[in-house]
């Protein structure tokens, strides 16, 4: 059973998106400049030296946990990615009128489509009317990176640490302005605390209020009026 992503970022012996520092090359007190100290010891050039060896890895632990904090961007399998979701949490950015903010959310349907493309699929209530909205989504060559309306509009996709959950991220544009949106969606409908909690700290990174994160109350899907 798989537990998380298990795609890596970076070479071996390498940190992961810290160009220049490669683990099989440590800094030690042979190959740093010596000068003459005492009774012919040697001793290093300057104080801060001794600092940076101090600090080095400190320094490597850091960029490491900070490297760990994003979702990384693994290769989707269309048919890892297919079948039903529920969408937990959503997150919005200010530029979204309040209007279109449905509170009420139906499943999410994934289909892997030909050449590997996605087809996402889910229904929502509008002044009493059911609306389906479809939309196709293009690989664009990233790892986990769609387009959809002729390139107007990017979909990230993000697997989470927690088994069983991703964020849909959406990059686009709404009456001239640029929107973000973010939705955390799992297998089943439970609302998984530490999943949240990664959506959480995922959504604050793009520059999105912890106030506009909301829970979105289950319905199912309904059906939309034929014409």
């Amino acid at each position: 059973m798989r537990t998380g992503p298990r795609c890596w970022v970076g070479g071996a012996g390498s940190v992961p998106g810290t160009p220049g520092i490669n683990s099989r090359h440590v800094w030690s007190r042979h190959n740093l400049p010596r000068t003459p100290g005492p009774a012919g010891s040697w001793e290093p050039k300057a104080p801060e030296m001794k600092a940076l060896l101090l600090l080095l890895p400190i320094a490597l632990s850091l960029l490491t946990a900070l490297r760990a904090q994003e979702p990384p961007s693994c290769p989707l399998e269309p048919q890892q990615i297919a079948g039903t979701w529920y969408v937990k949490a959503v997150v919005i950015d200010k530029n979204m009128p309040k209007e279109p903010r449905p509170r009420k959310s139906s499943p999410v349907t994934l289909t892997a489509l030909g050449g590997g493309d996605l087809e996402i699929r889910f229904t929502l209530m509008k002044e009493d009317q059911c609306h389906e909205k479809i939309t196709r989504m293009q690989p664009t060559g990233e790892p986990g990176k769609y387009s959809a309306n002729g390139g107007k509009k990017q979909i990230h996709i993000l697997e989470l640490p927690v088994e069983g959950h991703y964020i849909l991220f959406c990059q686009g544009q709404l009456r001239g302005k640029s929107v973000q949106v973010g939705k955390l969606i799992g297998r089943n409908p439970d609302v998984s605390p530490a999943a949240l909690e990664a959506f959480k700290k995922f959504a604050q990174r793009k520059g999105l209020s912890p106030e506009d994160i909301f829970t979105p109350e289950q319905m199912e899907s309904c059906e939309p009026a034929s014409d």
